[in-house]
């Protein structure tokens, strides 16, 4: 596994914004969306929510780290997929 590879499932509110604004914090610290998906159909969910599935390219361990701390900071919800 490469230190610089990351890959989250983030659960988020499904409304308008929701993925600009976390795209924006992926931007904010410099981490490449390699690849993204969207599923707002999953059983799993509660109504309303949506997750996102996204494969990152980052600088390395502790840039995870700032990219683990913005997310919780701003209060999104995720886990890491191998």
């Amino acid at each position: 596994k490469s230190s610089r590879k990351m890959k989250l499932a983030v659960v988020m509110v499904d409304k308008p914004g929701s993925l600009m604004d976390f795209t924006a914090l992926l931007s904010k610290v410099g981490a490449n969306i390699v690849h993204i998906g969207y599923d707002r159909t999953s059983v799993d969910l509660a109504f309303g929510d949506a997750t996102v599935s996204v494969f990152l390219e980052t600088k390395g361990f502790e840039h995870q780290e700032e990219v683990r701390r913005l997310l919780k900071e701003h209060g999104f919800k995720f886990e890491e997929i191998s």
